[in-house]
């Protein structure tokens, strides 16, 4: 299991905003506590047994891609530490326009891709995209210990495996303009969370450890900002892409101090499959600017049972 993760969107170069997420695994009454340094390495944070993570694009030239990605890139490196004492299995999807897409990892093409960081170890993987041209936004969503299944509803090991590591990146485009329609959701006068919250109940924040084939759970997506704030929420099944209201992606606006509800039927699938849903708050729109338009939040991951 992964312990106090420290995670990132963090170039092993200089001059580059590094941004480290500290976790109080265990501690799911304190918020996450971040970390911002600009033109640092973070000396005596990142490298050997440091317990933290470290990800960043680059061109195959070696150029850091932080916000923006042009529109006829076809090659990526995704450069991947991990100085955790443990091996740690990482599961891989790359979105256009919040879409699973296919790629080439390495030598394999899929849309779907595995990977083993072995302790206190050093990566380099070779992503070749098909066309971004018809998109506006790549996303590399990265999550931790794909496979692992609690054998209880232990809030600790489901706060281990619920995080997510994701770049997001804008799609230069001259003429480009942001265009989404919201779905119809339910909004609730409550400002209990502030990003994504899956319940088996409106107004209820239990932890969801297994659902059943048909079951209706639902999507809370919370706002605590004083502005109106659009999501795109996606989800996945066995980590391919499930629809939510007959939708592969759903956008919502939501109010300030506002929670919108948006129901999901359960799917059939076989026993211990995960089912996690995403959300990206500003989409179609990462800017330097605004830090909250690079966040991914990402519910508790639960499990079919039969």
């Amino acid at each position: 299991m992964l312990e106090n993760l420290r995670k990132g969107d963090v170039s092993m170069r200089p001059l580059y905003v590094i941004i480290v997420f500290l976790i109080c695994i265990g501690c799911s009454n304190e918020p996450n506590r971040y970390i911002d340094t600009e033109g640092t390495n973070l000396p005596n944070m990142t490298g050997p047994n440091s317990d933290t993570i470290s990800f960043g694009i680059f061109t195959t030239k070696g150029d850091i891609l932080d916000t923006y990605i042009d529109e006829g890139e076809k090659e990526l490196v995704l450069e991947f530490d991990q100085y955790f004492k443990n091996d740690i299995t990482f599961g891989v999807i790359v979105l256009k326009d919040f879409m699973q897409s296919s790629i080439k990892f390495e030598k394999e093409k899929g849309n779907y891709f595995e990977f083993e960081a072995l302790s206190n170890s050093s990566n380099q993987f070779k992503l070749q995209l098909d066309s971004i041209k018809d998109a506006q936004e790549l996303d590399i969503l990265i999550v931790p210990l794909p496979n692992e299944y609690p054998e209880t509803s232990n809030i600790e090991e489901a706060f281990d495996i619920g995080e997510n590591m994701t770049l997001r990146r804008r799609i230069n485009k001259s003429n480009a303009s942001v265009v989404y329609s919201n779905i119809d959701a339910e909004a609730l006068n409550e400002s209990i969370i502030d990003s994504i919250y899956l319940s088996k109940e409106k107004s209820n924040y239990d932890y969801v450890h297994t659902v059943k084939e048909g079951e209706t759970v639902y999507i809370h997506v919370g706002n605590h900002t004083n502005s109106p704030l659009t999501y795109a929420v996606i989800g996945f099944l066995g980590w391919e892409q499930v629809k939510i209201d007959d939708k592969d992606v759903v956008f919502t606006t939501v109010q300030p101090d506002t929670t919108n509800v948006i129901e999901f039927e359960v799917p059939a699938a076989e026993d211990q499959t995960p089912l996690q849903f995403f959300a990206f708050p500003h989409p179609l729109n990462v800017n330097e600017v605004d830090y909250d338009s690079k966040n991914t939040y990402s519910t508790l991951r639960a499990f079919i049972k039969k």
